[in-house]
């Protein structure tokens, strides 16, 4: 069931008008690992994801390599078309910039092809509101106030499931991160 009637990929929307209480879960990936202690397999319905999201201190990682710092961290998202999220999915995306700060991003995949685009840069415990949709033939990521489209491969979806948070790349995380999420819509506990 696609939510075309919850337009929570828009500026203005229902998305900014919900409750200001958020319940947060904490997403733990503990060092060496790069799944989240709440990761499973979960088929979602609908169309859109739209979470808060806040970094501590623990976001803040050198990686053993160099070359890797520039890797994406799986933030949100889900598959699409009805196929695994190698070959078809979006998600936000951070990764830590020494310089910059906390760098958001969408990333996907289109036919087995994974590209990735910078949106914006946070720093550690802002609030963040992120929104990721796939709707009709566009793919959305809206981090803030700022948004990415790209086309899609496919109108629909009968199946899909979510992705959460992931740290890597080619590296497990070096150290354990916490990744505070409040789930919007579709609420998840």
């Amino acid at each position: 069931m696609d939510s075309v009637a919850d337009p929570v990929d828009t500026l203005g929307g229902p998305l900014d008008t919900v409750l200001l209480q958020h319940n947060f879960l904490t997403y733990l990936i503990k060092s060496g690992e790069h799944y989240s202690d709440r990761e499973g397999i979960a088929l979602l319905p609908h169309d859109s994801v739209a979470i808060k999201v806040i970094f501590d201190s623990s976001a803040v990682y050198q990686t053993k390599q160099a070359a890797n710092q520039k890797d994406w961290n799986k933030l949100i998202g889900f598959s699409d078309c009805s196929t695994h999220h190698h070959t078809n999915s979006i998600r936000a995306v951070w990764r830590y910039n020494q310089e910059r700060g906390i760098q958001l991003g969408a990333y996907w995949y289109k036919n087995g092809q994974r590209y990735g685009k910078e949106l914006k840069t946070v720093q550690i415990f802002d609030t963040v509101n992120v929104v990721v949709t796939a709707k009709d033939s566009l793919y959305t990521v809206r981090v803030d106030d700022m948004l990415f489209t790209e086309a899609r491969d496919c109108n629909s979806s009968a199946f899909r499931y979510w992705l959460f948070p992931y740290f890597g790349g080619d590296e497990a995380a070096p150290q354990d991160i916490t990744i505070r999420l409040a789930h919007i819509y579709p609420i998840r506990q």
